[in-house]
């Protein structure tokens, strides 16, 4: 059904319950909205489907009803994939970066839903499983902000609300988390892997001490005090450590 523009009374219009869901009130946004439509009208009619509900123009519906309007220009419009066309009729709008994820996820979901192939009003989608750069482009910012407010949502998601403060930029904030858990996250992990695999080996080979030290002499820098060095002077001084304290020392067992 091709669309097309019919006076529709205000009163009739229901917005669709998947929009509040995504979409947080901006009473300032909305202030602005009113004051452009009592100077310039409606510049672009609702969208709605035959039962008279709301698929684009939320705010331009919520705007007329505060100023009193009685009815208002819709477009008729054959709807398939509600969810799709609700985010994508939003690709221009101003968001906040939990809108953003909102948006993100919804779209990822409903991609995979329908196989990768979308039917979105006359035109028929086609695409691969990377989704990711798709429904970037659909929400209106880069992948590569996509990925990083993903990672923020992940590890620090308090920082969203000052991302939208503007009290921090989406790249500083990602800094911060890639330092305090990413990059720091990757050294554990290697040294856990290090110890994992040393286990593995003397497990497997079962040494003795000496045998190691022999290979560690061998291959590195290695300065080796002796047990019976260590026995003799823990029997000279009461103890190692009383001795170290008294000599303002430390016995260097490696470097």
């Amino acid at each position: 059904m091709s669309d097309y523009i019919i006076e529709v009374s205000v009163d009739k219009l229901k917005p669709h319950p998947i929009n509040e869901t995504i979409y947080d009130t901006d009473e300032n946004q909305l202030e602005d909205l009113m004051k452009s439509i009592e100077v310039n009208g409606l510049l672009e009619p609702i969208t709605i489907d035959n039962d008279n509900l709301v698929y684009s123009g939320h705010r331009r519906l919520e705007a007329v009803r505060r100023l009193g309007w009685v009815s208002v220009k819709c477009r008729l419009s054959s709807v398939v994939h509600p969810i799709i066309t609700i985010i994508e009729s939003n690709r221009q709008r101003k968001k906040t970066s939990s809108e953003l994820l909102r948006e993100a996820d919804l779209l990822n979901e409903q991609y995979k839903q329908n196989g990768f192939k979308v039917r979105v009003n006359d035109d028929e989608k086609q695409f691969n499983r990377t989704t990711i750069k798709y429904v970037s482009d659909n929400i209106g910012i880069s992948l590569t902000k996509l990925k990083q407010l993903k990672s923020i949502q992940h590890y620090q998601p308090e920082l969203l609300s000052d991302i939208d403060l503007g009290i921090i930029s989406v790249n500083k904030a990602y800094q911060i988390i890639r330092k305090k858990y990413i990059l720091d996250g990757d050294k554990q992990t290697k040294k856990k892997t290090f110890e994992d695999d040393m286990l593995k080996v003397l497990l497997k080979y079962k040494p003795m001490n000496g045998e190691v030290m022999k290979v560690l002499e061998r291959y590195f820098i290695i300065k080796v005090i002796r047990t019976d060095i260590l026995i003799y002077l823990y029997g000279k001084f009461t103890s190692c450590h009383e001795w170290m304290i008294h000599h303002h020392s430390m016995i260097l067992l490696m470097i």
